[in-house]
């Protein structure tokens, strides 16, 4: 089946990524309920929870521009698994103690680790895939995750209220099977400089080792413009994480938690469906209307949430949304690999890494001012103007991209 198919051909490697993804995923409903252990569990009001997201994510900024630098300095499999371990020895101790304020922190500080290791984990799929076969790679990669992420969210959301301690440590144990995996049938070929093999396909490529990561954004300025708009496009995506959950709470009380865990769910599910029949619908477009039709979609979504009632149409927006998603990711990550040296890949996400982090604080802060002060709907609109400003972004971006990086639109 030709769905399917188009996957083969791809490095061994890329198929031990795909399957460590899907594991662990399954155990990764923690996140997507943290603002309702915040709100239920802890009875923080909308603004203190922004407060919280807001300082944890500031906090991770130095996680990100540290695991950039080992990532191209130490290697991409080392970092991965060594701070893998120490995630899941954090989150097994949080599943042990009673549930605090302690335990969220400590969560958090797993959490760093997991930022510092995401660099790696880009660097690596982008290691093992010539450049004609990046969005099959980090697509694939994208539909492991959320291949795992279909039962995660719905089982999290029926042990929130009892067996909430019992969530962390099913999310250690799945990471510790993907860490396994990685450890001892992912080898990295030039394992002594740490710096992957050329691949043919592509000029921008070539390794600049004696080049500064700065000098590599200065002489490519345009990326730095996407990395904005992504991080704009990302701040409209988080809103389902955030607001949504919170929406859901003031609708349907005590089982919020339970629809938002199987909204996440469906996202997964759709996820899976949605990936290969737009890696193929998708596949003559570039990345830049990639992202462009992916916010639309994100815009379209939002406005279902915001403006409409009654679950069988929260589950239609998640629907749209999620589409969104899927043809955002076919262009998000395989835009920035085909146009920096790979020498400098895991630097150079952690860059993006931190615009989107910076640009998630604002978001936050302002939700959690706003959630004080107005309605739903005021907030969801806000947003959405967000995501129409992204699209006129990205739609003078691509005009410039044509230009800068011309050899990638030769055919």
């Amino acid at each position: 089946m030709k769905l399917f198919s188009q996957y083969q051909g791809l490095k061994k490697e890329i198929y031990i990524l795909f399957f460590g993804r899907i594991v662990t995923a399954m155990g990764a409903f923690v996140y997507p309920m943290l603002t309702l252990m915040l709100k239920v569990k802890l009875s923080f009001t909308p603004s203190q929870i922004a407060i919280f997201l807001a300082v944890s994510t500031l906090l991770s900024l130095p996680a990100s521009i540290v695991g950039g630098k080992l990532t191209d300095k130490i290697g991409r499999k080392k970092i991965i698994v060594i701070f893998d371990l120490v995630t899941e020895a954090l989150f097994i101790l949080a599943g042990l103690l009673p549930f605090s304020f302690v335990t969220l922190v400590i969560i958090f500080v797993g959490g760093l680790f997991q930022q510092m290791e995401g660099p790696a984990y880009q660097a690596l799929v982008a290691d093992f895939s010539a450049p004609q076969d990046r969005e099959k790679a980090f697509s694939l990669s994208y539909l492991g995750f959320n291949l795992g992420f279909m039962i995660g969210p719905t089982l999290g959301g029926l042990l929130f209220a009892n067996h909430i301690g019992l969530s962390f440590i099913i999310n250690a144990l799945s990471t510790l099977v993907s860490t396994l995996l990685i450890a001892f049938f992912v080898f990295e070929k030039n394992s002594v400089k740490n710096v992957p093999e050329p691949v043919p396909g592509s000029d921008y490529e070539l390794a600049e080792e004696k080049t500064s990561t700065w000098t590599i954004i200065k002489n490519r300025k345009i990326i730095l413009g996407v990395m904005f708009a992504g991080a704009l496009s990302g701040a409209v995506y988080s809103l389902v994480g955030f607001l949504l959950p919170l929406n859901l709470e003031s609708l349907y009380a005590n089982q919020g938690a339970v629809i938002y865990g199987t909204l996440c769910s469906f996202n997964g599910f759709t996820v899976i469906v949605a990936t290969p029949v737009m890696m193929i619908v998708s596949r003559r477009l570039k990345e830049l209307p990639k992202m462009l039709i992916g916010v639309t979609l994100f815009v379209a979504g939002l406005a279902i949430f915001g403006f409409t009632t009654g679950l069988v149409l929260t589950f239609a927006g998640m629907g749209v949304y999620t589409v969104g998603e899927v043809v955002n990711a076919l262009g998000g990550s395989p835009y920035i690999t085909r146009r920096i040296p790979a020498s400098h890949r895991g630097r150079i996400f952690a860059v993006s890494a931190i615009t989107g982090t910076a640009i998630a604080i604002i978001s936050q802060l302002t939700i959690g001012y706003l959630l004080e002060r107005f309605d739903y709907p005021v907030i969801w609109a806000l947003y959405i103007v967000v995501g129409l400003i992204v699209a006129v972004m990205l739609m003078i971006l691509y005009r410039l991209d044509r230009i800068t990086f011309p050899k990638l639109y030769a055919n």
